[in-house]
């Protein structure tokens, strides 16, 4: 269905498609509470951006969402951990991505960091202890986590103001899990650009639809990126240096620099056309669903994790679901969703439990949890 008057936050185009069945699902906040049916998601059949309808209903329902927003609230604002399936380590996300950049780039003894959208600093608080003389600005959108970053070492300043107004000029401006809540992320970079030095670099994250379909059910995500789009939201003031998709599971990690002349844009690998690929991870979120309410479970019922895709699995099944589980020791013995966090070894008897989880890393966590006595499903395989 087309969508006339609505324009394209990416390249203006002024009709869009709208993804028709998405409106019978449930979305979920960024921070991980249940939000009500009826979002509406389009793709720009020029730039092949898919998002969400941005209009006066949908800014309200952001502002709505903002204003009780909780970040990481299921561990005490600490951040997710990070598992890496190859070595067995597990890591805050923020240790595993400077783990990754370090392998990539240098970075000089001393240096100025701007951290955009910084929520409680934990990506500079990891930076400090990596790189003590750099001196480190954060900005968000309110006052609610001041007190906290500011007492983080090394940080000089915290800023609500957009990042254009701060004075001066940055050696590393870091945008983590920011720009997909942005709209007219395009325009965003491109007034960002003369706040980083001619040398500097720019480094982005955020989540991947293709990996991670249930990205598309976030309520206040209003784009949603692949590899490809990436090309559309970096403006030409800017050089892509790293594109990289395996760095943090179900996310884009971009590394990029003031343009030089002398340098080749990185091209990101071909994928499949836009509309097909939304429309096939719809498909499979609406599989997932049928696929675990069929399952002819006697005994408790879990699901597996505490974040994104568990809290939209759990609505979904309303009242089905007794419990959670998860990995992260710092989630455990509480509740979420008025529900208990267990272990995976200390799961009630004769448990069941959901992987809700993208098929390839569902697959990863079951062989991880077999050797405990509950029985775990998986997804349905992606067509």
């Amino acid at each position: 269905m087309n969508q006339d008057g609505i324009c394209c936050h990416l390249c203006g185009h002024e009709r869009l498609t709208t993804i028709a069945g998405y409106e019978a699902r449930h979305c979920i906040t960024s921070d991980c509470r249940p939000w009500r049916k009826g979002g509406r998601l389009a793709i720009c059949p020029t730039c092949h951006c898919v998002q969400k309808i941005i209009d006066e209903i949908w800014q309200q329902e952001v502002d709505e969402i903002y204003k009780v927003y909780q970040i990481n609230y299921q561990n005490n604002g600490k951040e997710p951990l990070v598992f890496d399936s190859a070595s067995g380590m597990v890591l805050p996300r923020s240790k595993r991505l400077l783990q990754c950049l370090e392998s990539q780039l240098h970075f000089p003894k001393m240096g100025n960091l701007l951290d955009i959208g910084c929520g409680n600093g934990s990506w500079l608080h990891t930076f400090n202890q990596f790189a003590p003389q750099w001196s480190l600005t954060g900005t968000e959108l309110n006052d609610i986590t001041r007190s906290h970053v500011e007492k983080i070492n090394g940080v000089k300043a915290f800023h609500t103001c957009p990042p254009f107004e701060i004075a001066g000029t940055f050696d590393l401006i870091t945008i983590i899990e920011v720009l997909e809540h942005i709209p007219n992320p395009k325009d965003f970079l491109m007034k960002l650009s003369d706040k980083l030095e001619s040398n500097g670099l720019l480094i982005l994250e955020f989540p991947n639809y293709l990996e991670d379909p249930f990205d598309l059910l976030v309520a206040d995500h209003c784009t949603h990126f692949t590899p490809s789009t990436i090309k559309e939201i970096i403006p030409e003031q800017y050089e892509i240096i790293t594109i990289a998709t395996h760095w943090i599971p179900k996310k884009i990690s971009v590394v990029a620099c003031k343009r030089k002349a002398h340098k080749k844009t990185v091209t990101p690998k071909k994928e499949p056309l836009s509309l097909d690929s939304v429309t096939q991870a719809i498909k499979w979120l609406e599989a997932t669903f049928d696929h675990f309410s069929r399952l002819p479970v006697k005994g408790p019922l879990g699901v597996f994790g505490t974040g994104i895709a568990a809290t939209w699995l759990a609505c979904e099944l309303e009242d089905k679901v007794d419990f959670f589980v998860d990995e992260d020791l710092g989630r455990i013995n509480k509740t979420f969703m008025n529900r208990p966090v267990y272990t995976p070894s200390d799961l009630p008897e004769n448990s069941h439990v959901l992987i809700a989880q993208p098929f390839p890393l569902a697959q990863k966590i079951h062989h991880r949890l077999a050797k405990f006595g509950a029985t775990f499903y998986l997804p349905p395989p992606p067509q």
